[in-house]
């Protein structure tokens, strides 16, 4: 049998708890002698425990603070309360270390924590995951819409619902996305492969449409991630495709960190409401019947849906805050697949007068593109927006 200290030393309280009650119940039948014995420690110890329980009952088996009732270098009151208004004053932002340093105070740091912790207002709050977005829609708020568009790729062939979709039907494996930061307004397009031309066309494709509804692209600045399909990153002093539609376009780009899609977290947002609220619920039976049901999503998306962490408004509404007069249409974006529309990107360096990208546009979306059997809102696009 071990010892009754080698049991004791780094237990938690409830085996110390059990070992010292079946101490205490051997010895009121057996002895203290014989109880010192059998758990291997001195009768002082079995009588310590035995007379704490005849006084205390179970709570005396309980381990005591070891800390002194008076603390004879305890700091003075008028101390404790200048730590409270500091704290109060720094709105609780400032730790011990800190408010020593900032102010002089004469106590160490340790002092200054206890009387933290002694008073619960003046601990900091652990923040939730709501007020974080609260925090961060207060910052968006500051921009202006389509200020900032954040660009990525979605890989489709994880989603249990879609991959033998995609195998029976060959349908597209890739879906590229942007998305609007300040009004959370998202264009997309499908793609057969994760290739440089085909983020390069759907870039094209997308300031194309946005500067045939009247918007200075050159105030846009995309936001992607360092993926290949962006970006040479073996040979980084070669301009790749979507740096020359950008340097075409004179928009602006920023590239996140490596490893951190937090930093895109807009459009990363996006790609698991579409995956929860189209891709893993809707059948298709064609490629053609995927873009009419994904394209009446969008409709759905940018024109109808709500967004609760953006005061619980329309991507629409929260843009015609920013441009009343804009057209509404500039929302409503064709889905293609953008592997046979590889001429948006080839087009932007061929000189052609007669060539106008906008018309081309509206034509392909009000004439050559059937938006008929989409399962959403399949009627809206039929209404108009002016």
């Amino acid at each position: 049998m071990f010892s009754y200290y080698s049991v004791i030393q780094g237990s938690k309280m409830q085996t110390k708890y059990n070992l010292r009650l079946e101490m205490v119940m051997f010895a009121k039948k057996q002895g203290i002698k014989p109880a010192s014995l059998a758990y291997k420690t001195t009768k002082k110890t079995v009588r310590k425990w035995l007379d704490r329980y005849s006084r205390e009952g179970l709570n005396g088996l309980k381990d005591r603070s070891r800390a002194p009732n008076r603390r004879w270098k305890k700091c003075p009151d008028s101390f404790e309360d200048r730590v409270v208004k500091l704290r109060n004053l720094t709105k609780n932002k400032f730790g011990a270390i800190k408010l020593k340093d900032r102010y002089s105070l004469k106590w160490s740091a340790s002092c200054i924590n206890r009387i933290i912790k002694q008073h619960p207002e003046l601990r900091r709050k652990k923040k939730t995951i709501t007020d974080k977005r609260n925090e961060l829609w207060s910052v968006k708020k500051l921009t202006k819409a389509f200020e900032v568009i954040q660009v990525d790729v979605k890989h489709l062939m994880d989603i249990s619902n879609y991959y033998p979709l995609q195998w029976k039907y060959k349908l597209p494996k890739y879906e590229i996305t942007a998305r609007c930061v300040k009004t959370g307004a998202t264009w997309l397009c499908l793609s057969d492969t994760k290739e440089a031309i085909s983020a390069a066309s759907f870039i094209s494709m997308l300031l194309q449409h946005l500067k045939g509804h009247g918007f200075d692209v050159k105030t846009i600045r995309l936001q992607m991630d360092n993926g290949t399909e962006f970006f040479n990153i073996n040979a980084p002093w070669v301009q790749s495709k979507v740096e020359q539609v950008m340097e075409y376009f004179e928009v602006k780009h920023n590239r996140i960190p490596p490893a951190a899609p937090t930093f895109n977290s807009d459009v990363e947002t996006f790609h698991r409401l579409v995956e929860d609220e189209f891709y893993s619920i809707e059948q298709f039976i064609s490629e053609k019947d995927m873009s009419q049901q994904l394209y009446t999503h969008m409709l759905d998306f940018n024109y109808i849906r709500k967004n609760s962490y953006k005061d619980n408004k329309t991507p629409l509404a929260l843009l015609k805050e920013d441009y009343p007069d804009c057209n509404d249409n500039v929302l409503n974006f064709p889905i293609l697949n953008i592997c046979n529309h590889f001429h948006f990107y080839s087009d932007l360096f061929q000189k052609r007068e007669d060539y106008n990208t906008s018309d081309q546009l509206i034509d392909m979306l009000m004439n050559n593109y059937s938006h008929q059997g989409g399962y959403h809102v399949s009627t809206l696009h039929i209404r108009g927006f002016k």
